[in-house]
């Protein structure tokens, strides 16, 4: 069991935030959250850890692996809880749940006031070609999973005809190619790398955890948002690295990033050029420190009048 602890959410007994009183087996510890697809036709399942794994790892599962039963795979006898099914030009990469977010928005309604959520990033594949982003855009999205299915009818929600009716899209993460226009390495659709999301941090115990997130989005660089306000997230913060001797001729893309315990990122580049440790500056930083609410950078989105 060491290694399924090791990483485990520091209130893992905690119940979610729709689950019944007492909980039982709808706790924070008892889930996980697997992103499938990659760079399209992605989708996010929603598993009971206890159900999918066997006795011999704490679990109640006891089924043949090689050849389960339709309803050891789906219903509500399955590890399968929930899912959410993507756009087919949207992968899943990534997926990071955020536990117990209570925007200040909506603690004036008397319902849904507290929300589980994941992270779900999908992946930009294809590198830039003759100046433009050659495939669709890819974006990171917040899904709201406070309801997993509709299998029971809790506080608030009923019985649907779909058993798995339940998660829903909040946002989309997404930054405007075009915002990057003013600065001396923001041409991303021209630079030959790809561009676009492809990772977010996935440490539990990070100070930012609740508060901010950090993606890396290739040679778009890192991107830190405001998500205490899930519905309408806000970009607080970016870093784009430089290119060096041993970065690769297509140049730099940051591939993943994390978040120490002391607030430190990690970043590291597919191609070579290493890795940068930042931390917060600024507005960003007083979001941890003092719960300061920053103003949007408006990198998600260049469009303007043209002076019309």
């Amino acid at each position: 069991m060491v290694r399924f602890r090791r990483n485990e959410h520091p209130n893992a007994a905690g119940a979610l935030a729709r689950a019944p009183n007492p909980p039982g087996a709808a706790v924070i510890g008892n889930r996980i959250y697997a992103a499938w697809g990659v760079g399209d036709d992605g989708v996010m399942t929603i598993i009971d850890r206890n159900k999918l794994l066997p006795p011999s790892l704490g679990g109640t599962w006891s089924g043949d692996p090689d050849k389960p039963a339709e309803a050891e795979l789906i219903g509500p006898a399955s590890p399968t809880v929930g899912y959410y099914l993507m756009s087919p030009d949207q992968g899943g990469h990534t997926s990071m749940p955020v536990f117990g977010v209570k925007p200040p928005s909506i603690q004036i309604y008397n319902e849904f006031q507290t929300r589980d959520i994941v992270l779900l990033a999908s992946e930009a594949t294809a590198d830039g070609e003759n100046g433009r982003c050659n495939e669709a855009p890819h974006w990171s999205f917040i899904v709201d999973v406070s309801v997993e299915n509709s299998m029971t009818s809790p506080p608030g929600t009923r019985v649907e005809h779909d058993p798995y009716h339940g998660p829903m899209g909040l946002s989309t993460m997404s930054v405007d190619p075009r915002s990057g226009e003013k600065y001396a390495r923001g041409n991303y659709c021209g630079r030959g790398a790809r561009f676009g999301v492809h990772s977010s941090e996935e440490n539990f115990r990070n100070p930012l955890y609740g508060k901010l997130t950090a993606l890396a989005y290739f040679n778009g660089g890192i991107r830190i948002w405001d998500i205490r306000e899930p519905q309408a997230p806000r970009e607080v913060a970016f870093y784009v690295p430089e290119s060096n001797a041993l970065t690769a001729t297509d140049g730099y893309m940051t591939n993943n990033v994390e978040i120490d315990n002391r607030g430190y990122i990690y970043i590291v580049d597919r191609n070579g050029a290493g890795m940068d440790i930042l931390e917060l500056t600024g507005c960003a930083k007083q979001v941890v420190d003092k719960n300061h609410v920053c103003n949007d950078l408006g990198n998600n989105n260049a469009a303007s009048n043209n002076g019309n």
